[in-house]
């Protein structure tokens, strides 16, 4: 799946806006599909099953336009980022929102179960430092996925930018461990640089399903106004993948 003519038709994520008067989930309409056993009439929707906390920069029905005078709008910059989808999470010590990612057909509303072996990318994965610099005050990003629910991961760069932790409950995490300081944020999928290969990890997931959990963290403080707009988790999907042929009988 491609979002780079993808819409947003709903944003109101956990109902905390920005577009107050939206359902409370984000949703995206118009994407791309790169099989002919998928249909362009696929909506993503993506629900909180955990408290979304974006950061305090963010609009509220009060202040609908958010404290934008230093670092991001926080949850203004939810919906799309270029090609890639986005959401804002606040950064207020460690801070995890867990989400839901569901496909519908739009004729009927029914789960769509995606048809063939198929990849998400989560983009971006790295940390920030107040000082330009590694230390104990890094803001790091961290994306948790249940080991059980995806056929296998890749990370993208070599060298990698990504830690890999496994084992813990049945989940694997991926933190950021380069400072993003120097580096912009990619824009658009066909279009990625090999430095930021290093930060990005794809999951593939079986065919026959209609979604997947997800589980995004922000771990660290800073106390800079200028990072105080939270971090932004960047995603996209890929072609489908053939099933690996059966083995030969014996």
């Amino acid at each position: 799946m491609d979002f780079s003519n993808a819409m947003v038709s709903s944003n109101n994520l956990g109902g905390l806006g920005p577009v107050f008067t939206d359902p409370e989930y984000l949703e995206y309409t118009d994407l791309l599909m790169y099989s002919d056993a998928m249909h362009a009439d696929v909506v993503l929707r993506v629900h909180n099953t955990t408290e979304y906390i974006p950061s305090a920069r963010s609009p509220t029905p009060e202040d609908p336009d958010g404290d934008t005078e230093a670092g991001s709008g926080g949850n203004l910059q939810n919906g799309l980022s270029g090609n890639f989808g986005s959401i804002n999470i606040g950064q207020d010590g460690f801070v995890c929102t867990s989400l839901s990612f569901q496909f519908f057909n739009s004729t009927d509303w029914q789960p769509f179960e995606i048809p063939e072996i198929f990849q998400f990318f989560w983009v971006d994965i790295d940390k920030k430092d107040v000082n330009m610099e590694l230390s104990e005050d890094d803001v790091e990003e961290i994306v948790i996925v249940e080991e059980d629910s995806i056929l296998s991961y890749n990370l993208l760069g070599d060298p990698t930018a990504i830690q890999v932790t496994e084992g813990m409950d049945g989940l694997i995490a991926f933190e950021g461990t380069d400072l993003d300081n120097n580096n912009e944020n990619p824009t658009n999928v066909t279009d990625i640089s090999e430095d930021n290969k290093m930060n990005i990890v794809s999951l593939t997931y079986p065919a026959g399903i209609s979604g997947f959990n997800i589980t995004l963290c922000v771990d660290g403080t800073s106390e800079s106004p200028e990072f105080e707009g939270g971090r932004i988790f960047l995603f996209a999907g890929q072609a489908p993948i053939p099933a690996p042929p059966s083995p030969p009988s014996p």
